[in-house]
């Protein structure tokens, strides 16, 4: 799996922006531009990805998320009217699920393993299963 399989891209890392969550506190990996003289000024031509955290002077980089990443920071278990709802990864799906209710359970079945994980992460942040920091 290539390493671009495996993180958000930038339009997922805005989104969750939007939402409130706080990407760079999470982040392992994040987007570098390069840079390239034209006319005379320096100008981003496009970005790769580097491991490590931000320091505060990297303003020009974009943090973003990893598979392992977004699992460290979804809740293993979501408890709803008094049900509690277990997080699952299998090769289809990533679900929160209670067994014991007809398998009830809320399901991600679309794209790649790491768009399945930005839905989930997305849902948690719109049900406030995830506590966003108050900055």
């Amino acid at each position: 799996m290539k390493i671009e399989e495996q993180v958000l891209n930038m339009s997922q890392v805005q989104k969750l922006i939007e939402l409130g969550f706080n990407v760079r506190k999470h982040s392992s990996i994040f987007y570098a531009p390069n840079w390239e003289i034209k006319w005379g000024e320096y100008e981003i031509q496009d970005y790769e990805l580097v491991i490590g955290e931000l320091r505060e002077e990297d303003i020009d980089c974009i943090p973003t998320l990893t598979i392992g990443d977004i699992i460290d920071i979804l809740p293993k278990e979501i408890i709803n009217d008094d049900v509690d709802y277990y997080f699952t990864i299998d090769q289809e799906y990533v679900t929160y699920s209670n067994t014991y209710l007809d398998g009830y359970s809320v399901s991600f079945l679309r794209g790649n393993l790491i768009d399945k994980l930005f839905e989930c992460l997305k849902y948690c942040i719109k049900n406030n299963y995830i506590k966003l920091d108050k900055d």
